[in-house]
Order: C-alpha cells, then sequence, then structure tokens
C-alpha cells in the first residue's frame, strides 16, 4: 500500500507541487474529511501526510 501511496504522491510533485505545499493540503484535507465524520478517509491523509514529512526530512538532510 506505501507504494502506491508514494507513486500518487509523486505524480503530485511531478506535476509542479512543492513538497511543503503537499503537505499543507494534505492537512487541510484531512481536516476537511474530519469535519465530515470522514475518520477512515481522514486516516488515509495523515498516511500520507507522514510520507511527505519523511520526504521533508529527507530533503533537509541532504
Amino acid at each position: 500500500m506505501r507504494i502506491l501511496r508514494e507513486k500518487r504522491l509523486n505524480q503530485e510533485l511531478i506535476n509542479g507541487v512543492t513538497l511543503t505545499e503537499l503537505r499543507d493540503k494534505l492537512y487541510d484535507e484531512m481536516n476537511l474529511l474530519q469535519d465530515n465524520d470522514r475518520l477512515l478517509q481522514a486516516m488515509g491523509a495523515y498516511k500520507d501526510i507522514k510520507i511527505v514529512e519523511e520526504w521533508i526530512e529527507l530533503e533537509n538532510n541532504n
């Protein structure tokens, strides 16, 4: 599953979105989903956020 998430997130980056913009977009999406009681989908968005944060950390360490 993680590989599929990474491929989908990578496609966003190819389309010209920065990692920080992607993370902010995912946080907004997660909050909206939580507000509408879409908890399972919000958990999916949270997993995406964690992957993007790992990528940001790797980018900062290089």
